[in-house]
């Protein structure tokens, strides 16, 4: 059980960097689409 949740919250750098690029590229559309309403 404790070497299952190790795996979990272990993340490589790409899949973070990937996250957080997902992340500010939904962040970035929703500010657009704020600032033309």
């Amino acid at each position: 059980m404790e070497n299952r949740s190790e795996e979990i919250i272990q993340l490589s750098e790409e899949e973070i960097a990937e996250v957080f690029r997902e992340a500010n590229r939904i962040l970035s559309e929703l500010f657009q689409s704020e600032e033309l309403a």
